[in-house]
């Protein structure tokens, strides 16, 4: 499963980052054509976009929701970032969570909703700055996710081995979600 959804997230990165790599444009020429829209949906904004230099032209959606903190400064930073999104070719949703580069990585992303866990996530891949954790989502974990009306914990831990919480809302998800599965049906 972590192959999988590794494989598929480096091909929604090489599709929306590398036009060459996807062998439709050649080294030097114009940017990407990318047509993007952004809704938003309480804590959750929706952001299509459309890539036409590739053929065909590929369509991918995310609904994301981003919690930041201070730090001892004052200054905010990203602690934590959500996105369902839409996987090129496949039929599910992949569920992602970034966190910062601390994380302990055998132990993965728990979302925890009332004490009751509802998906543990597996970590991906780390980047210079966070790492990701993430799983294509079964249709019950998606509609358990959709029945959170208040907020949902992100839990994981360090490499102190502490464990961090992180309370994100839900609000607006379920609508999100609907209307993220209605553009990519409509193609809108």
């Amino acid at each position: 499963m972590i192959d999988k959804v590794a494989t598929m997230a480096l091909a929604v990165t090489m599709l929306a980052a590398t036009p060459a790599m996807a062998g439709q444009s050649a080294p030097g020429s114009a940017a990407p054509k990318v047509y993007g829209s952004d809704r938003h949906f309480d804590a959750w904004n929706l952001h299509c976009e459309t890539r036409t230099d590739i053929t065909p032209a590929v369509r991918i959606c995310g609904l994301m929701s981003t919690v930041t903190l201070k730090n001892e400064a004052g200054a905010s930073a990203v602690a934590l970032k959500l996105m369902l999104r839409s996987i090129p070719g496949e039929p599910g949703r992949q569920l992602s969570v970034d966190v910062p580069i601390s994380a302990w990585l055998p132990e993965g992303v728990r979302l925890i909703h009332t004490g009751k866990e509802l998906v543990r996530l597996p970590f991906v891949a780390c980047r210079p700055d966070s790492c990701q954790a993430g799983a294509v989502l079964s249709q019950e974990q998606l509609a358990a996710l959709g029945a959170i009306t208040d907020q949902a914990d992100a839990s994981y831990q360090v490499q102190t081995r502490k464990t961090v919480t992180l309370t994100f809302s839900m609000r607006g998800f379920a609508d999100g979600a609907a209307a993220l599965e209605k553009s990519l049906s409509q193609g809108k």
